[in-house]
């Protein structure tokens, strides 16, 4: 990382369910039109097959960074794909690892906004996050903050945690995370202010009720939350 200029990689997994590739295009699009560009972006093929758009078109009117694509093989689902890429993004060189949803969009400053916040921390480990505001479906118009879409992550805090449990994969993998982090790492929760309106993503779910996750979520972010302990073996002992 230069002292003015740190890597940013956009983390986008991309899953076979259809509302994942619907607004891949859109997505890039809000990328595109950053005020700051992010240095790539790091696709997870999760077995959709995607076809990268050609770099020497514009999207949207802007020219699109460099788009990496990683295609593991075999079916990881969002928490692992997160891990996975976020990791690749880390290998790639990269001070910021920003997970975002490919049927999210970004608005115009958030890479700016998490670049200067970093950067007034010296490049401190944290959890960056920004808030969410809902688009359409049954909760339309539902503000969520300290998500898990929107928020970047340093390698050291990978580095501790492993990233998001094996065991939230299937429900709302963020609660578990956060959980972990407010009782054990509450430093690491880093809020990148927004312009006034604090809406810096915009979720487009189409009554997808994701906040109701998967039965007895709340259960298993306890057990969780309960028996964190930081990484203690191998390369990666703390």
């Amino acid at each position: 990382m230069s002292a003015e200029n740190p890597v940013i990689a956009v983390v986008i997994p991309v899953g076979p369910q259809r509302h994942h590739a619907r607004w891949l295009d859109a997505c890039l699009i809000s990328i595109a039109r950053q005020s700051r560009l992010p240095n790539f972006i790091l696709i997870v093929d999760d077995m959709a097959d995607v076809e990268l758009p050609d770099l020497s078109r514009q999207v949207g009117g802007d020219k699109l960074p460099e788009i990496i694509k990683y295609s593991p093989p075999w079916r990881l689902g969002v928490a692992h794909a997160f891990n996975h890429g976020v990791a690749k993004a880390f290998e790639h060189g990269a001070d910021l690892a920003l997970m975002l949803g490919a049927d999210d969009l970004l608005e115009t400053r958030v890479v700016e906004a998490l670049a200067q916040t970093y950067l007034k921390r010296d490049g401190r480990d944290g959890y960056y996050w920004s808030e969410v505001l809902y688009s359409g479906g049954e909760i339309d118009g539902h503000h969520q903050t300290v998500p898990c879409n929107c928020a970047a992550v340093t390698p050291g805090v990978w580095r501790e945690t492993g990233g998001f449990p094996v065991e939230s994969a299937h429900g709302a993998c963020d609660a578990a995370f956060i959980s972990i982090l407010m009782i054990h790492k509450p430093s690491w929760l880093v809020h990148v202010p927004g312009m006034p309106s604090s809406r810096f993503i915009h979720r487009l779910h189409e009554q997808q009720a994701t906040r109701d996750g998967a039965p007895g979520i709340d259960a298993v972010r306890g057990w969780l939350t309960d028996r964190y302990v930081p990484t203690e073996w191998g390369r990666y002992g703390v």
